[in-house]
């Protein structure tokens, strides 16, 4: 991976994106956001997961990964939301249904499933506010 002359043009291409995600959307929201551990500690074989709350912006992110593990799904609780706002939910690799809408409320206490059918793969999910 950190070798990048090796990497084939759909690799380059990918990462251009996932940059470019990084500096557009990520970097601020990760400067000023809250930071909550959504899964327990990884082991090598249980998911792990953080979620970013901007409490400003009411916005954020949860990175989500699989690694070696069998179950192809889990359910995140969230964290620090706003119980009676509305959060769009969307994931950068498909990890949930699309246009997911659901209250604060819905996502502490009911949680969002995450699928990532490939073993070390992992999923970037956006929450907006929704008005």
């Amino acid at each position: 991976m950190f070798n990048s002359s090796s990497w084939n043009p759909t690799e380059l291409a990918n990462a251009k994106v996932e940059f470019q995600n990084y500096k557009d959307k990520l970097r601020t929201l990760i400067a000023g956001a809250n930071l909550y551990h959504v899964l327990p500690r990884p082991t090598g074989t249980t998911w792990d997961g953080v979620q970013y709350h901007d409490p400003t912006t009411n916005n954020g992110a949860i990175y989500v990964s699989r690694p070696n593990a069998s179950e192809t799904s889990t359910v995140i609780f969230l964290k620090g939301l706003d119980t009676s706002t509305r959060y769009r939910l969307t994931a950068q690799d498909n990890g949930i249904g699309a246009g997911t809408i659901l209250t604060g409320q819905q996502l502490m206490s009911d949680g969002v499933r995450v699928t990532i059918p490939a073993i070390y793969s992992s999923d970037l999910i956006w929450i907006s506010r929704q008005a």
